[in-house]
């Protein structure tokens, strides 16, 4: 499958939301785009690293007041891209293939079962009490699950993209919840 691919700095796992504004031509048709079919790609846009990105559907619009279009994405999954082309308005595509994640096929009810998740689920919670952008971004929050805990922590912590990165890995929720953890709540 072949999507549209929006260029920007955001890192987003499974679940994970976020609010992008829109203003270029090339975005604009993007919205029009995924809105009619099966979404779009946010991808950090440097090809020397990866080609991995968030395969997003639109959940939310508005027009802000300055009149920039407001949208609300959530990632679906995180895909590998190639094939890359533009058209002539320079908006990228790319085809895509699902990449397997460690939250994949996670449900919410999976519960806190040690005392790392227990100190991080409430400091996240803690982090949405402070920011109401954040807040009211995510309707249902699941801060009992250790899962979609540690996701949320991942895309939020100001780390580099390199850091995140290294937690794609089906295999890496184990380091991801060590190192959210050291970065959180373990000052020592």
């Amino acid at each position: 499958m072949k999507l549209p691919i929006f260029t920007l700095p955001i890192f987003l796992l499974p679940q994970g939301i976020t609010r992008i504004r829109v203003y270029e031509p090339r975005y604009l048709k993007l919205v029009r785009i995924a809105s009619q079919n099966d979404g779009f790609v946010i991808y950090h846009g440097n090809k020397t690293v990866d080609n991995v990105g968030s395969w997003v559907n639109i959940v939310n619009f508005e027009q802000g007041d300055d009149d920039v279009l407001i949208i609300d994405v959530e990632c679906r999954s995180l895909v590998g891209l190639s094939e890359f082309e533009a058209d002539e308005e320079q908006l990228s595509f790319a085809t895509i293939n699902k990449i397997t994640h460690w939250f994949d096929g996670k449900t919410q009810q999976q519960k806190v079962n040690d005392e790392i998740e227990r100190e991080l689920s409430v400091a996240l919670r803690a982090v949405f009490d402070e920011h109401s952008v954040l807040q009211n971004l995510y309707e249902t929050k699941f801060l009992d699950s250790p899962y979609w805990t540690v996701a949320r922590w991942i895309e939020i912590l100001p780390v580099s993209y390199a850091d995140k990165r290294s937690f794609i890995a089906s295999d890496s929720y184990e380091q991801a919840k060590s190192f959210v953890y050291s970065v959180v709540v373990d000052k020592n």
